[in-house]
């Protein structure tokens, strides 16, 4: 087998999939090589992909459907075997394609079908309610138990993925009388939601408020020796020591860090949260079908939801009243409502201030999230450039192709790849205009905030 050659194919087939797709992340197109690199195994040993025989492709996956998944020693799951013999299938689909295997036909390809997948993934052993949080927190003892039960409090109260969770920063963090409001990215969308720690907020209080590594600009999570992030082994380490402690407590169920978000969404759907909020401050996409029939909430409306559901209620800003200060050294009420200063005895009001640093302090987290969408949106620009000129080299070599080809049919299906090519290449200006504008836009947003 010619390592390299077929490095060189898989490293091929993953640059033509993120050019034909536009959406693939780079975690996407990372699975697609371990998926790859995998079934290699299950191939003649003296082979390349290019030399593999119709007899060899189907043996191969018929050994890969027998593989017993390395943690848990039992049958991969059906969504884990469709999901590699989608890739599979696809990877020599395109090796024949562009006659890198001349020995498969494209017949022998469409005849892999993956097995169907598994649409309801999640049962009652992966939702943890009320009482099974006591459990989960009462069993985190030790000198790392106010990092560990923070950590399973915001993981739960924030409904977030493992990943997002281990790169919270604490300038993404705002607290306020209610909570934290805190900003997540979401790599899987490359889009930023916000999403609350309510229940929970008295356990990230304290892991700031006694974390030997806080820094303001600094990971919210740290590992336990230093002020490095905490990363996703590191997570799972935690969450495997806590599931070995509540054994049997939890009823058959065990601590696993996607379950916190299964349990925040299915508890905030039985609690009677309303679905635009729970996909607002979980998805971020109202556009899903799933909530398509209903309208949106507003940022505010959906803060407004999650409180009223802790049994909090906020005041309405709406129809708050402007009252007078009452001086706190000589008991003067008549201070009007904007004084900083009392008009009796001249001391500083310093509720009056506290109130103009949270406004400051909201301004600037403000500030810091439209600037984190121009960021985003300039590297968005920065990848149409660079696949602007990653289609051209694509047209380039297709029209080389079509001049060198002699088969009518190949040539007929290279032309319309031309075709697909260019298009996308036309595509790419008014996607970059759009982008610009989209910057203007933010850029017009921090003026004006920056104006107050």
């Amino acid at each position: 087998m010619d390592d390299a050659n077929d490095e060189a194919l898989i490293a091929s087939f993953t640059s033509h999939k993120k050019v034909v797709s536009g959406s693939l992340t780079s975690h996407r197109l990372d699975s697609y090589r371990k998926t790859l690199n995998l079934f290699r195994r299950y191939l003649p040993a003296d082979k390349s992909f290019t030399e593999i025989n119709k007899d060899e492709l189907y043996a191969a996956i018929g050994a890969l459907k027998d593989r017993k998944s390395p943690r848990t020693g039992e049958p991969l799951a059906a969504n884990t075997l469709s999901t590699y013999i989608i890739i599979i299938r696809d990877f020599f689909r395109y090796l024949v394609a562009e006659g890198k295997n001349t020995t498969l036909k494209g017949k022998d390809i469409d005849t892999i079908k993956p097995p169907r997948p598994n649409i309801v993934t999640k049962t009652e052993n992966n939702v943890y309610d009320a009482d099974d949080m006591k459990v989960i927190l009462s069993s985190i003892k030790g000198n790392q138990a106010t990092r560990n039960r923070a950590i399973v409090g915001t993981l739960y109260d924030l409904g977030c993925r493992p990943s997002e969770l281990t790169r919270l920063k604490w300038t993404d963090c705002k607290r306020d009388d209610y909570g934290w409001e805190i900003i997540i990215r979401d790599t899987k969308t490359n889009k930023a939601r916000v999403g609350y720690v309510t229940s929970y907020t008295a356990l990230l209080d304290k892991w700031k408020n006694d974390s030997p590594y806080y820094d303001v600009h600094g990971p919210v999570f740290t590992k336990y020796n230093s002020g490095e992030p905490l990363n996703l082994k590191g997570l799972q380490m935690i969450l495997s020591g806590i599931n070995s402690k509540v054994g049997e407590q939890l009823g058959g169920k065990k601590v696993f860090a996607y379950n916190f978000r299964t349990s925040h969404v299915t508890n905030s759907m039985r609690d009677g949260v309303p679905l635009s909020a729970i996909v607002d401050t979980h998805w971020n996409n109202p556009s899903t079908k799933m909530i398509s029939t209903y309208s949106r909430f507003s940022q505010k409306d959906t803060r407004k939801a999650f409180l009223e559901n802790a049994g909090i209620t906020p005041p309405d800003p709406m129809k708050s009243s402007p009252s007078n200060i009452k001086c706190p050294k000589c008991a003067y009420e008549l201070n009007a409502p904007d004084a900083r200063i009392c008009l009796n005895c001249g001391t500083p009001l310093m509720e009056e201030e506290k109130a103009l640093q949270e406004e400051r302090e909201d301004r600037e987290f403000k500030i810091r999230y439209h600037k984190m969408r121009i960021t985003e949106y300039e590297a968005y620009i920065e990848e149409q450039r660079a696949d602007g000129i990653e289609f051209r080299s694509i047209i380039d070599n297709l029209k080389k192709a079509i001049a060198a080809e002699k088969d009518e049919k190949k040539r007929s299906d290279l032309e319309s790849d031309l075709i697909s090519a260019e298009a996308w290449l036309e595509s790419i200006p008014n996607a970059i205009e759009d982008l610009e504008r989209y910057i203007e836009r933010e850029q017009q947003v921090i003026g004006s905030l920056q104006s107050f």
